[in-house]
């Protein structure tokens, strides 16, 4: 006698497929998020400590030439964060070489940051960051460091 309570069935049915499918499915988005996450924390970061080496060479160029660099290419290069950072020096709020402003720009891929678009450092250590709106984020934008 076959009876169909006694056969064992062998495979997955279909609810039990599309249910792993989901779940997986869903576990990878969450990765691919924190992933995408952390590599933006990441490239602010290295934004952060291009921006402290700039710092000390402006204050390297300051001892040497009785002055701050005027332009970024006088101390690294606008290019020194990489592809993602695009740095500039400014005379500001003094409009000479007596104080400067370091200021880090988000560029390419960089630019989903939008919380961090522009991070700065001035001669006095004063930190700020604004995002892509103008919002003031420094405390967000600098909490690494």
């Amino acid at each position: 006698m076959n009876n169909s309570l006694g056969k064992r069935q062998n495979g997955f049915s279909l609810i039990e497929f599309i249910l792993v499918a989901l779940t997986v499915g869903l576990l990878v988005a969450i990765i691919f998020k924190n992933y995408a996450e952390a590599v933006l924390q990441e490239r602010r970061t290295i934004a952060q400590q291009t921006l402290y080496t700039v710092v000390g060479l402006q204050e390297r160029w300051f001892v040497r030439m009785y002055e701050y660099a005027k332009t970024i290419e006088q101390v690294g290069g606008p290019d020194s964060a990489g592809d993602y950072y695009a740095l500039q020096v400014t005379q500001d709020p003094c409009g000479d070489s007596s104080c400067y402003t370091i200021t880090a720009t988000a560029l390419g891929e960089q630019t989903e940051d939008r919380e961090c678009e522009k991070m700065s450092i001035d001669n006095l250590g004063v930190r700020r960051a604004v995002s892509r709106d103008n919002r003031d984020t420094t405390s967000a934008c600098w909490e690494s460091t």
